[in-house]
């Protein structure tokens, strides 16, 4: 059974809080993210952050390319080499969101 969790972009800012992944007897890692239909997304693409000790970071995937998701309703996968070590996530815009924009995580249980 996925696991859901919720960030938003407050209006005025151009990050949204912050997910949390990792937890006592928690097995899951990231799988996808949904964009809500009837949400009004200021940016044409998002990109993503992992928190390591602190220090928010850029994602990139294995060839060097940011990640990205565009602007689209709907769930996105996201790729499973990407995300699976990330434990603090959020979404990054590139300009300020004029609305509150919410985005849906949904973590699956790792196989093991």
């Amino acid at each position: 059974m996925p696991q859901i969790r919720t960030a938003t972009i407050t209006a005025g800012l151009n990050y949204s809080d912050t997910i949390a992944v990792i937890g006592k007897n928690i097995d899951y890692e990231i799988g996808s993210i949904v964009m809500k239909s009837g949400q009004s997304y200021s940016n044409t693409t998002y990109t993503f952050q992992a928190q390591i000790d602190g220090v928010w970071y850029d994602i990139f995937d294995t060839f060097g390319i940011q990640y990205t998701v565009a602007n689209t309703e709907g769930k996105h996968s996201l790729p499973a080499d990407v995300f699976k070590d990330v434990n603090y996530v959020r979404v990054k815009g590139a300009t300020n969101e004029a609305s509150d924009s919410e985005f849906i995580f949904m973590l699956i249980d790792i196989l093991k």
